[in-house]
Formats: structure tokens, C-alpha cells, sequence
């Protein structure tokens, strides 16, 4: 699917923390016309459109985010269309700058993964009998 070109991006200075958005589209990678390797060759960045508020933005999903995604919903983008995320925003050094970034935490269930994770690690502790 081609996003258009009419729709913004989404920006971590723009959202509140714990912001939920859903995924609209399988995304595509595109060439950044604002990042560029240290050889001059535009970097490449994978985008998909996302519903945040009643309205469609497009966002950028870096290596991490991409990797958190993978690991919650699997590796084929088609499957994480409709499914819906949560946006934790925090301070990070950008370059040489303290900017706003997101880290992605992909719901599951009503659940986000951390909580899952969280959950299931309890009842495996809870099932341990550890005074033997």
C-alpha cells in the first residue's frame, strides 16, 4: 500500500505519554529526504500510517520499535494492521540534543507485552515452591 502524501507524521513532541494509536496499513519503507548515512546517501526509513485521535498520521518506526513489533505480533506487517500500540514518551540524546522520542508497547489483548510478560513470569514464580 502507497501512503499518501497528505497525511502528517506523528511526533513524539505532539502526543501525549500512553497515547494508543492503531495501525492502518502494513507500511513501506521510504527514502528519507532529511537523514543521510555519513557517505551523503539518504538513509531509508520504514513508515507505516497509523490512527491517532479520529485522525491518520504517518510514523516512523526505527530499528527498535520495528524489532518490539516483530517480537509481539511476528515479522509480516500485514498482520499488525488493525492491531493497536501504545506510545511511551521520553527524553533521549538525539545527535548532540535532548529531543522527545516514543518507544512502542504493542497491546495484546487489552494487555501491553510488558504486562503479559510480567503476568506470566508471576505465575511461573507462583507455582515454584522454593522452600524445598
Amino acid at each position: 500500500m502507497k501512503l499518501s502524501s497528505g497525511h502528517k507524521f506523528l511526533k513524539a513532541s505532539d502526543t501525549p505519554n500512553g497515547s494508543l494509536i492503531t495501525v492502518k496499513n502494513e507500511g513501506e519503507w521510504i527514502i528519507s529526504t532529511r537523514f543521510k548515512y555519513p557517505d551523503g546517501n539518504p538513509q531509508q526509513q520504514f513508515v507505516i500510517e497509523v490512527e491517532y485521535q479520529g485522525e491518520r498520521r504517518r510514523l516512523t518506526l526505527n530499528k527498535g520499535n520495528r524489532e518490539i513489533l516483530i517480537k509481539a505480533w511476528g515479522n509480516d506487517t500485514q498482520v499488525w494492521v488493525g492491531k493497536e500500540m501504545r506510545l511511551n514518551i521520553f527524553l533521549a540524546l538525539v545527535g548532540s540534543q535532548k529531543r522527545q522520542v516514543f518507544e512502542v508497547e504493542p497491546l495484546i489483548a487489552d494487555k501491553t507485552l510488558k504486562e503479559t510478560e510480567e503476568t506470566l513470569d508471576k505465575q511461573i514464580d507462583e507455582s515454584i515452591d522454593f522452600t524445598q
